[in-house]
């Protein structure tokens, strides 16, 4: 199932449906195609779905393009973390 849905809450990746009631989670598989990742009870677990995927994706990246490209591009993408949205930080902080 391609999940290709704009977010309503402001949360890269993550996106709620009223109907269920439910987080969905959808990131890129790195070749142009979003990619379902679950249905979740709350953002917090969607979010972590598509921040775990996305620095996946970022990580296959960098492997693939090892040697073609500067060796500070691959450490910056090696090292990169999808930051936590300051309004998930908030929730958590709550």
């Amino acid at each position: 199932m391609a999940y290709n849905k704009p977010s309503n809450t402001d949360i890269s990746g993550v996106h709620f449906k009223t109907k269920d009631r439910k987080y969905y989670a959808g990131c890129c598989d790195g070749e142009g195609v979003s990619r379902f990742l679950g249905a979740y009870k709350n953002k917090i677990d969607a979010f972590m779905a598509y921040k775990e995927r996305k620095e996946q994706v970022v990580r296959l990246y960098a492997k693939e393009y090892a040697g073609l490209v500067d060796d500070r591009v691959t450490e910056t993408l090696l090292a990169y973390t999808v930051p936590l949205p300051d309004i998930l930080a908030e929730d958590i902080l709550t």
